[in-house]
C-alpha cells in the first residue's frame, strides 16, 4: 500500500479505485487462501503456511514489491498529464 500511495501522491489523494487498478497486476502472483506462493527456485510455500514472522513478512513483503514495481511502477496513470 505504501507503494501504490508513493507511486500516485503527484495525483493528490488515491481512491478506492487507484488501489484497485494498482493491484490487479499482481494478483495471477497472490494466493492468499489457496495454492502456493512461489517465492522463486525452490522456494514454494502453500498460501496457509506463511506465518507472521518477521523472516515471512519480509520474504511475502519483498515478493508483492519486486512484482508491483515490474509490472505498475512505471505505468502512466491516468491523471497524470503526459508531456508531448
Amino acid at each position: 500500500m505504501d507503494a501504490i500511495v508513493d507511486r500516485l501522491r503527484h495525483t493528490g489523494q488515491p481512491s478506492q479505485s487507484d488501489f484497485a487498478a494498482d493491484l490487479e497486476p499482481i494478483k495471477p502472483y497472490c494466493s492468499w487462501t489457496a495454492g502456493y506462493w512461489d517465492f522463486g527456485p525452490g522456494v514454494q510455500r502453500r498460501w496457509d503456511e506463511i506465518q507472521n514472522t518477521s523472516k515471512d513478512i519480509h520474504l511475502l513483503a519483498n515478493f508483492l514489491l519486486v512484482h508491483y514495481r515490474r509490472l505498475v511502477w512505471d505505468r502512466v496513470h491516468p491523471k497524470q498529464e503526459v508531456a508531448h
